[in-house]
């Protein structure tokens, strides 16, 4: 089996490893992505949610306990 540890005392210092701009702007595209698809879908359900609620408050007399004063 090969060792895969470094030897010296000091260790070995690598070069950083930079990926080229193409890969970088497509994974950064894809990224932003689905970050805009995770948004979208958060801000549908909420509206959703808070729609259903929002009928109950209106045929309600008195406003939800959250929104009542201490």
């Amino acid at each position: 089996m090969t060792k895969l540890r470094c030897q010296s005392v000091r260790g070995i210092a690598l070069a950083p490893q930079r990926p080229s701009a193409g890969v970088e702007a497509a994974y950064s595209k894809a990224l932003t992505n689905l970050v805009e698809e995770m948004a979208a879908s958060v801000e549908y359900w909420v509206r959703a949610n808070y729609r259903k609620i929002e009928r109950k408050w209106l045929r309600t007399p008195r406003p939800p306990r959250c929104f009542r004063a201490s």
